[in-house]
């Protein structure tokens, strides 16, 4: 371990025992000192050498004969020093004597009424390598960009939790960070973020007692590679306890991001009754992460008016699918007898992969109370299978549909219903002309059109992502319906209204006495969006004596 001398501010190496020695924490910036600089006189002219000189001024003033600074006490060229460093960084951060946080950007002093925005707001609590070196040392001060004193560890403790989402009792005790869940240390760094996308990772290695070597160039896999670590040491499920914006997944999450709403969760110590534990050890395998589960195996029918779950109705070629509620042993805070499960979707035999990880907590309670006789236990090995990553993510494909603007005699486009990672953006003319995005190889929308005279029409999109082309089949519900509740309620209710009856490639895929109907599509090209003309004949009001309908509008791209 290379060491800086407070006086001399020369490099010394050390083997074994060390001495008694400061750390200082900061937020890199233009200019660092490097370690084959910084016994030049070239590094007084640098603008990192003011730092320098100024930790170890305040070191030396305090009694140490040592300091270590990550920027010119690491050979960053020798892979291998760089390695040690890195699986040693928060073991060197916890033996030091004090740790000195350098705020850069907080230019206001403790007293002044404006210190709080400015310190929660540092850029010092957004980077990720800072996440250990706050949590590491027992001693800490911080100081401001003028080097003056703001404060320690106990004093600002209410300010850091704020800033950091992380409990009083992990920052103020560096050794109960390991009574934390996996989840919960992992939302620790979910906002925050690395120069190189592998440090995120790196960065992560003391927090959870963890050694592995370094492969810069891997990318997205290493937090995967760090996972594979954790689950081989660990049998904390929150570790799965994460979610995305996806379709499908693997086990393990792309990114620290998917844990941010996990910091609240505990480990339950038993499982909440016996059928729904995970029994055996975790492994990872070749085929993937290998459970022995007693797990809850459910029809994609069984799924519907439960909580966020309604809006999976979108994939509706999924229904001969089957399912697998995974009962994960850990829960949110105050929550204990709820522990959360996750959706797995069932590939092959005994092969699965995680389903729809955004809707990590929807089958709570569902889980707990249910009494459905399509429930039931089913103990088993099974495999999760991992997938690729790309960009952080798995990403599903996108279907996109386009309206262009017309004024449709007056209706404009007031509600919606959308199924999961869909979205609706307006053009210029809100509410006449509109964007529908899916992600997914299926999605649904029920559109409510209002006119201005009161007339109300409602109306399901429902597109499929197929090898070849798109489709997209529009389905007008009964006159009676003038609201999304009922329209969600009629649809599942008559199941097979949904069932495609005619071919999304004809002129006229479909018309009745509702007043809206769709008459050309598009499916000849992946790249561009889907378009289409919906043409919304304005009828009379209900019970209007009148049954006489005005001429129609287009609303059409």
């Amino acid at each position: 371990m290379w060491l800086l001398n407070t006086e001399t501010l020369k490099l010394q190496d050390f083997f074994g025992d060390l001495p008694p020695y400061a750390i200082l924490s900061h937020t890199w910036a233009d200019g660092e000192v490097s370690f084959q600089v910084i016994g030049n006189d070239v590094a007084r002219d640098m603008p990192g050498y003011e730092k320098i000189r100024r930790s170890c001024a305040f070191a030396r003033f305090q009694g140490y004969e040592y300091i270590w600074i990550d920027t010119c006490c690491i050979d960053k060229k020798s892979s291998a020093e760089l390695s040690e460093a890195i699986n040693s960084m928060y073991t060197w951060y916890s033996r030091a004597a004090v740790c000195y946080a350098f705020m850069s950007d907080v230019t206001r002093g403790s007293h002044d009424p404006a210190f709080q925005q400015f310190f929660q707001n540092s850029r010092w609590f957004s980077r990720g390598w800072t996440l250990q070196e706050l949590l590491a040392p027992k001693h800490f001060q911080f100081y401001n960009h003028e080097w003056q004193y703001i404060g320690n560890k106990s004093s600002l403790l209410s300010l850091i939790s704020g800033a950091t989402g992380i409990d009083e009792m992990y920052i103020n005790d560096p050794k109960s960070i390991y009574n934390a869940s996996i989840g919960a240390r992992m939302s620790w760094a979910s906002t925050r973020r690395t120069t190189r996308t592998e440090d995120e990772a790196y960065c992560l290695l003391g927090i959870f007692d963890i050694n592995m070597p370094l492969l810069y160039g891997e990318g997205h896999k290493a937090f995967i590679r760090l996972q594979h670590e954790i689950a081989k040491v660990s049998d904390d499920e929150s570790l799965f306890a994460w979610h995305t914006k996806a379709m499908v997944a693997g086990p393990f999450a792309p990114d620290a991001l998917a844990f941010r709403h996990c910091g609240d969760i505990l480990t339950l110590s038993t499982p909440s009754t016996a059928r729904e534990s995970v029994r055996e050890a975790s492994m990872i395998t070749n085929r993937g992460l290998r459970l022995e589960v007693r797990c809850r195996k459910l029809p994609f029918t069984s799924l519907h008016g439960h909580s966020t779950i309604d809006r999976l109705y979108s994939d509706l070629e999924s229904s001969a699918k089957t399912y697998i509620l995974l009962v994960l042993n850990c829960a949110h805070r105050g929550r204990e007898d709820r522990p959360i499960t996750i959706i797995l979707m069932q590939k092959s035999q005994n092969q699965y992969i995680r389903f729809l990880p955004a809707e990590i907590m929807v089958f709570e309670r569902y889980l707990m109370d249910s009494t459905d006789n399509d429930v039931e236990g089913l103990p088993q090995r099974i495999y999760i299978q991992e997938m690729e990553y790309r960009g952080g993510l798995v990403r599903p494909p996108r279907i996109n549909l386009a309206c262009s603007h017309t004024s449709a005699a007056g209706y404009n486009l007031k509600e919606w219903v959308i199924s999961p990672l869909g979205s609706i953006n307006f053009r210029n003319d809100v509410g006449r002309s509109f964007f529908i995005l899916f992600q997914g190889w299926s999605g649904f929308t029920i559109l409510k059109f209002e006119h201005i005279g009161g007339n109300t029409i409602i109306a399901i999109v429902k597109a499929i992502q197929q090898e070849a082309a798109r489709s997209m089949t529009l389905y007008p519900l009964p006159p009676d319906i003038d609201n999304l509740a009922e329209a969600k309620k009629f649809c599942y209710a008559q199941r097979g209204f949904f069932r495609p009856v005619f071919d999304p490639t004809t002129s006229i895929l479909y018309r009745d006495q509702t007043g809206i109907f769709l008459e050309r599509s598009n499916t000849q090209n992946l790249r561009k969006n889907y378009n289409f003309i919906l043409r919304i004949v304005q009828m009379p009001k209900k019970n209007s004596a009148s049954s006489s309908s005005t001429p129609a509008t287009d609303i059409q791209s």
